[in-house]
């Protein structure tokens, strides 16, 4: 089997080739806060993080986006957390990128609490999924070029 593909592929957007090197970033970290938080910052490129009239992009792009994976790990987790957690959208949102990103408020993720940590990897494959979708779907970049 040919380990290389016929021809190279050039990412010419500039924000195709954040998405893609963020997502790698995020595949390759060791910390699973930080790759949670990787995942995430693909997300600010496609929408704002700034609440408005009550409504905050990001969260709405999220409730929009997550319906359309059809991994069956993934919408397993959406389950989940639709039943113990209430809405996946703003669940990632509060729960996984604030309390990644701030220690000043709850919830927090503490790197060395094995229940933060397993709660967090739980969410890790929705994450991936999720932003891997969004770069073939905004970008028309098939994910077997930059996987």
């Amino acid at each position: 089997m040919d380990m290389f593909p016929d021809e190279v592929y050039e990412i010419t957007d500039e924000k195709a080739k954040l998405a893609v090197a963020l997502y790698r970033e995020g595949r390759g970290l060791d910390s699973i806060p930080f790759r949670f938080l990787s995942y995430f910052k693909i997300l600010n490129i496609f929408w704002k993080d700034k609440y408005k009239n009550g409504k905050n992009p990001l969260v709405e792009g999220l409730r929009a986006s997550l319906p359309h994976l059809i991994d069956k790990n993934c919408i397993k987790r959406i389950k989940e957390i639709q039943q113990n957690e209430g809405n996946p959208a703003e669940y990632l949102y509060e729960s996984g990128r604030c309390a990644v990103a701030h220690a000043h408020s709850d919830p927090i993720v503490d790197p060395d609490d094995v229940t933060d940590l397993r709660r967090l990897s739980e969410d890790l494959w929705l994450m991936q999924n999720l932003t891997a979708f969004l770069i073939e779907r905004e970008y028309g970049i098939k994910q077997s070029i930059w996987d």
